[in-house]
């Protein structure tokens, strides 16, 4: 049985920050890149809990596309959409994958954060918003080296509308807590993390309790973009885990 690898972007990008990443993956796997709502050209959901729409279309695209389960590999808010949705269908999941990423619900002050940041948008500060976050998903050390895919970043999202950035906020702040859930799977578990991740401390991925098929890798020289910042190895530490995974089900 062939299992689809579906992934699923961050927080102000599109799929479009895969793109690089699964260009050197092997041609016979099967890639589903996913545009969320909102994000990629696609018009944002009009629903009340936004997290819980992006999962039911994910869902919907899948199963239109005659896919039973999937391995999903989510970067920062796509794992948390990736941690949803494992939730919501487990059927569905031979593999999880947070990539810089966590299922855990946000705390008030985070939540308080997110507020205030559609209080900005509101104000008219998208674009500072865009400019001050795109850098920061690279490591210090190596944001003049990628500056070209900062830059493309920042043009990509320049093209959201507020409306959809406002949703990304909400679905992030209204997500329920997955990590239990996900502490109890009983196939592959996956957490990537990069040393120099500015959005997501190392302490917090400690905290993460892995199932017994769970594993942490830590990438040395990555921010929050390992999968461009150290391709090769992501790529390797990726595929070895899809090979798990589909053994595993098998």
């Amino acid at each position: 049985m062939k299992f689809p690898i579906v992934f699923v972007h961050g927080y102000l990008e599109s799929a479009d920050i895969w793109s690089e990443f699964i260009a050197k993956l092997p041609a016979d796997l099967t890639i589903i890149n996913h545009n969320l709502p909102g994000h990629g050209g696609r018009k944002p959901l009009n629903a009340e809990n936004q997290m819980k729409a992006w999962v039911n279309d994910l869902a919907q695209t899948l199963t239109d596309s005659g896919y039973e389960k999937v391995i999903i590999v989510g970067h920062s808010m796509g794992g948390y959409v990736a941690a949803s949705f494992a939730c919501e269908y487990p059927e569905m999941i031979a593999g999880l994958c947070f990539f810089h990423s966590h299922p855990f619900a946000d705390g008030e002050d985070k939540k308080l954060a997110r507020a205030a940041g559609t209080q900005r948008i509101l104000n008219g500060e998208i674009e500072d918003i865009i400019r001050a976050h795109a850098p920061k998903i690279y490591a210090p050390k190596n944001r003049v080296k990628y500056k070209y895919l900062i830059d493309r970043a920042i043009e990509n999202a320049l093209l959201m509308s507020d409306e959809a950035v406002i949703a990304s906020n909400s679905a992030m702040a209204s997500r329920t807590d997955c990590s239990e859930f996900v502490s109890q799977l009983t196939v592959p578990v996956l957490v990537i993390h990069g040393a120099d991740d500015d959005f997501i401390s190392t302490e917090l991925i400690s905290k993460i309790k892995l199932p017994l098929n769970g594993k942490l890798v830590v990438l040395n020289h990555s921010g929050h973009a390992g999968f461009n910042e150290e391709p090769e190895t992501a790529r390797q530490i990726l595929l070895d885990f899809v090979q798990i995974s589909k053994n595993h089900t098998v």
